[in-house]
């Protein structure tokens, strides 16, 4: 998921928050979007799907102008778990 982020020109990073309270965040900056996942937890299947998360905030809320919904949170997790089931992670 990280390469494919950034096969497509995302910043992506993974960084120690020292909680397990926080699993990732995104920047939908205008030139390149910035995808952060939270190393704490050290679970690749969780990792791929906060990418697949983030991935589906910034495909389908875009502009991240105001604080995600209830809504926008499901909405981006049935789009993580589409993509990652449907083998979209290899995607070229």
């Amino acid at each position: 998921m990280i390469a494919l982020l950034e096969r497509h020109g995302a910043i992506a990073a993974r960084v120690s928050f020292e909680t397990e309270k926080m699993d990732a965040f995104s920047v939908p900056y205008e030139d390149r979007p910035v995808v952060v996942l939270c190393a704490d937890k050290r679970k690749k299947d969780r990792s791929r799907f906060d990418a697949a998360h983030k991935l589906g905030h910034l495909v389908m809320h875009g502009s991240g102008d105001s604080p995600p919904t209830t809504t926008m949170e499901d909405q981006a997790n049935w789009f993580a778990a589409g993509f990652l089931i449907a083998g979209r992670g290899d995607l070229r």
